[in-house]
């Protein structure tokens, strides 16, 4: 009631409603599921059957579509019906069929599957006799090497205008750039027909995925689509329970696809019983699935609200451009060579060059991107974001480099003279990963500027550091001076005791942080525990175990010297 009440009110308010009753009843503490209707994003289905002819009910073609068939499902025979074996679809009406659409369709992209790379093998070879035509071939034989370059080739708009696949295409990768799938042959589990055209249908498909079946009338293949599209609407549609479905129907499906061609007087009017009855289990099925569906649950895995603000963030930091440049200068700085291939994209690296002094990047280089649009399109090409290993690995290649760790540097325009003493250090907990110390106390950087008395520069004279123009001052003319090296020393401990000051606030209101955001949480299971009997005890006391070593470990943090410069002003050690 309160969330119909709150139906057309704030998200805010609404968001609140469910946690409280997701607390209260415990479903959205450990477990999440998401719908594929409560997301968006999803391309239409549209199926494209295409119904050919054969010769008679004693073709020859179908006693050959019988085999394959048998082959397909594993129910024993020989020759070409056994996977592995040969295949001839030089004159099969399908293999026909694809030579018409890929001469009516030149600048489409097209994925066939088909479950066999013997298949794949005999359609590529009848298809190169037919048709003057580049091919792409995905199947289990080819190194993965290979695979990458295949499916970059077919994903090129200059490249392959067909991808053939066996099975192993239907898993993992992702075509969302095509708009056209071609089903060779079916299986006969919903959940790898599912698995096939997931592959264009699925997040970041620009246009409706247009499926096209092409079958021999009165053959096996024809059962078994009719199956899925009348029975199932597996084809159109995603479908739920497919495996309930596929238990309780294979073997009708099976016994009346084998025979299909050669009892034609009774068949047709049974297999529309069986189509009847796979209509009926499947709509009861969807009932039952929908009344048991936990709401609740639903409503805490998707929440559009904060969804939308989480997504706008991570699209606005994408747009920026730090990243970019950081990147342009680390493979710079480190010798990396790199080709602009497309604006925001990259092929980094090269065979044999640097690439073992460079984390991340491959010995063979790497094509990267910081456009997530083309990445989603593009499997063989990397998105670079700050957590790329690329990245990560560069950022502690620079803090871990004594480069750029200690400088030396004149401001001749200073109306002071002497010398300022600046150096950095990081206040860094030593917690264990598994505790995520960083959502409180994240390496912090504490900065200390002293004058040569040992007093703390103030804020202005600070924003004037930090714009002032800087010349090169030769360290050794300070290292060769005793008197100067010996007050550098001194400098030295009183910027320590100063940075230890200053990291004894931040230590505390972490601590403080841990307190108030782990101490509410623990305070929420006692309360939940007294209603809720799915909150067990050892829940609450390991949390309490969690806070007690995290404030543990947060008052061990440590300061770490990482950068020092002197700075002289005006011409104070100038002779």
């Amino acid at each position: 009631h309160r969330l119909e009440a709150l139906s057309g009110g704030d998200w805010q308010a609404r968001e609140e409603a469910i946690a409280a009753l997701l607390d209260r009843h415990g479903t959205g503490r450990v477990m999440f599921r998401n719908r594929r209707s409560s997301m968006k994003g999803f391309p239409a289905r549209i199926p494209r059957p295409v119904e050919l002819e054969a010769k008679s009910l004693d073709d020859p073609l179908l006693v050959q579509l019988a085999a394959e068939f048998a082959g397909d499902m594993e129910l024993g025979g020989s020759g070409a019906a056994q996977e592995g074996g040969t295949f001839d679809f030089a004159r099969d009406p399908r293999l026909e069929w694809l030579v018409g659409f890929l001469r009516r369709s030149p600048d489409v992209k097209v994925l066939l599957i088909c479950r066999t790379k013997a298949k794949v093998l005999a359609v590529d070879a009848a298809l190169r006799a037919n048709l003057n035509v580049s091919v792409a071939l995905f199947h289990e034989d080819l190194e993965l090497v290979q695979r990458d370059r295949q499916a970059a080739w077919f994903a090129d708009p200059e490249g392959a205008p067909i991808l053939l696949a066996s099975e192993i295409g239907s898993e993992g990768r992702n075509f969302q750039f095509a708009h056209h799938l071609v089903l060779f042959d079916l299986p006969l589990d919903p959940e790898l027909l599912e698995q096939r055209i997931g592959r264009l249908d699925r997040i970041g498909q620009t246009a409706r995925v247009e499926i096209h079946v092409p079958y021999v009338e009165n053959s096996p293949q024809e059962v078994v689509f009719r199956w899925f599209h009348e029975g199932l609407d597996a084809i159109a549609r995603h479908l739920l329970g497919g495996r309930a479905l596929l238990e309780q129907f294979r073997a009708e499906v099976i016994d009346m696809a084998q025979d299909f061609h050669e009892t034609q007087d009774g068949r047709r009017t049974e297999f529309g019983n069986l189509l009847a009855r796979t209509r009926k289990a499947r709509e009861d099925l969807a009932f039952r699935l929908e009344r048991g569906r936990d709401r609740l649950l639903e409503l805490n895995s998707f929440r559009p609200g904060p969804a939308r603000e989480i997504a706008q963030g991570i699209l606005a930091l994408e747009k920026e451009t730090q990243l970019e440049e950081f990147l342009l200068r680390a493979w710079d700085h480190f010798g990396v060579p790199v080709e602009d291939v497309s604006p925001r994209t990259y092929r980094v690296g090269a065979d044999g060059i640097y690439t073992d002094r460079f984390p991340g990047l491959p010995t063979e280089g790497l094509l990267a991107t910081l456009d997530r649009k083309l990445a989603l399109s593009r499997e063989e090409v990397a998105f670079l974001t700050w957590d790329h290993p690329m990245v990560t690995g560069a950022l502690d290649m620079l803090l871990g480099s004594p480069d750029g760790s200690t400088a030396c540097v004149a401001w001749p325009s200073s109306t002071e003279r002497g010398l300022w003493l600046e150096v950095w250090h990081v206040l860094e907990c030593p917690a264990p990963a598994k505790l995520h110390s960083d959502r409180f106390l994240a390496s912090t950087p504490l900065r200390v500027v002293v004058d040569a008395r040992g007093r703390s520069v103030d804020a202005e004279s600070l924003t004037a550091l930090d714009d002032a123009p800087f010349e090169n001052f030769p360290a050794h003319e300070l290292l060769e001076n005793a008197p100067v090296r010996a007050l550098l020393d001194r400098l030295l401990g009183v910027v320590r005791e100063f940075a230890e000051s200053a990291a004894a606030p931040v230590i505390g209101a972490a601590a403080a942080a841990a307190e108030q955001a782990l101490g509410s949480e623990i305070d929420r299971l006692c309360a939940l525990a007294a209603v809720n009997p799915n909150v067990r005890q050892d829940e609450i006391r390991a949390a309490q175990r969690q806070l007690a070593e995290l404030k543990e470990q947060i008052a061990r943090s440590r300061l770490r010297m990482d950068s020092v410069r002197v700075i002289v002003l005006g011409d104070s050690l100038r002779s």
